[in-house]
């Protein structure tokens, strides 16, 4: 065979052999890819097991805390199934048998046992309805039980990674905290309607006296009647406080609403206590937009801005500023009460709307006051289905921050209505 005639076949050949090393070339590539995939395959095995490795540590320890809180507690999973209770959680329920036996039961299912004991069963369900959908914290729900017990309810919801996994209910028996604050209510109600009397006569007779000795008195006599008048005055306003307290938790105080501007009424406010602050050498500053109406119960409005200008006229040293600054939101005002006055130590900070607190830097500083004024504010604040809240640091000052909806649409029927008084804190 020439060697013209053999090209044919060697082209042959050389081409059999490239498309053998292409399909090596291939198969190489393709084991490859397999090995990676293999790899990648392993390694998102690995993760997974991690990541639930993780979650059954993270649920042992939910069950751990649960077993060992001292308050009922119940979670849910994101499918409304339970994952753990207590035992505590059974008793308050009156769930027999120990608390594992409910464990994966749905929610409706212990929603029939609720049924049964809570009064007002409807309003409670519809009320946990949108606490769940909103997926937010909600500290001290009140349940009446048919039983007469006062059960309240904290609603934590829980997250992972970010993203919702269930939430986790708490209950705790505050039936005797009730009836002792209904007993301190009775209280203040009785004592301050059998004060009001002696203490008219008292003004009574200090005017009378002041008038009848009025070209007689010297610079020491003046100064006691003044101190006198200034004290009965003081009470009065303690004794007002005391009344719309009682008031109020009696459900006697409702909402007579009106369209207002909000200017106008803190202006008033100012002229009112220009006397106090201009005393100590005080700046009050106002930024509020002149035509800025809300339509909500002016009265209570003005007693609740009544209270924290007090609070902050009276807590700030002289020559201090204090600032009321008002902003339109889209659904709500925000009016911000501001001073440069003492604030409030940051151990005691959680209870500054209870009843009769008082921070320890003022009770130093001999600064008079009851502890009423703010518990009346946050009350009046719920009233209005308005939010309150605050940032304070010691010795730098307190805000106050008042959310307030720009419309309260449910009035309550007229003849319920209950004056307030003015009050100092």
């Amino acid at each position: 065979m020439c060697i013209r005639d053999s090209l044919p076949l060697f082209a042959r050949l050389l081409s059999t052999a490239q498309a053998s090393d292409r399909r090596k070339t291939l198969l190489q590539n393709a084991n490859e890819e397999l090995l990676k995939t293999n790899d990648a395959l392993k390694l998102e095995i690995l993760e997974r097991e991690r990541i639930e490795e993780k979650e059954r540590s993270n649920l042992r320890r939910i069950r751990g805390i649960i077993d060992n809180l001292p308050l009922g507690a119940i979670a849910f999973d994101e499918q409304d199934r339970v994952l753990h209770a207590n035992d505590l959680f059974c008793q308050l329920f009156g769930i027999a048998g120990p608390a594992s036996s409910i464990i994966g039961h749905r929610s409706d299912e212990i929603a029939a046992i609720l049924r049964v004991l809570i009064s007002g069963y409807e309003e409670y369900a519809k009320q946990m309805e949108d606490i769940a959908l909103s997926k937010q914290p909600v500290l001290g729900t009140d349940i009446a039980f048919r039983d007469g017990r006062v059960i309240a309810q904290d609603h934590i919801p829980l997250f992972s990674n970010g993203i919702y996994s269930g939430q986790l209910f708490l209950y705790r028996d505050i039936t005797k905290e009730k009836r002792v604050d209904a007993t301190k209510s009775e209280f203040m109600s009785l004592a301050s309607h059998q004060l009001r009397t002696p203490l008219t006569t008292m003004r009574w007779s200090l005017g009378r006296l002041e008038k009848a000795m009025k070209e007689q008195i010297g610079p020491t006599e003046e100064r006691l009647l003044d101190e006198a008048r200034k004290a009965a005055g003081r009470m009065s306003h303690t004794i007002d406080t005391m009344l719309a307290i009682s008031r109020f938790e009696a459900g006697k105080v409702t909402l007579e609403l009106s369209e207002f501007k909000v200017g106008s009424t803190i202006n008033e406010l100012r002229a009112q206590w220009r006397p106090a602050y201009e005393e100590k050498q005080q700046s009050l500053l106002i930024d509020c937009q002149p035509n800025l109406h809300v339509r909500t119960d002016p009265y209570v409005f003005k007693e609740i801005l009544q209270n924290l200008l007090s609070n902050a006229i009276k807590y700030t040293p002289e020559g201090g500023t204090i600032r009321v600054r008002v902003s339109p939101l889209q659904q709500h005002v925000q009016i911000d009460v501001s001073d440069t006055g003492y604030g409030i130590p940051l151990h005691q900070q959680e209870k500054i709307f209870s009843k009769f607190f008082r921070g320890d830097n003022v009770v130093q500083l001999d600064t008079e006051g009851t502890g009423l004024g703010l518990y009346l504010v946050f009350l009046l604040v719920k009233l209005l289905g308005a939010t309150i809240y605050f940032t304070s640091q010691e010795g730098k000052g307190t805000t106050f921050t008042l959310l307030l909806p720009l419309s309260v649409h449910t009035p309550a029927p007229k003849e319920a209505r209950s004056k307030l008084s003015t009050s100092i804190v």
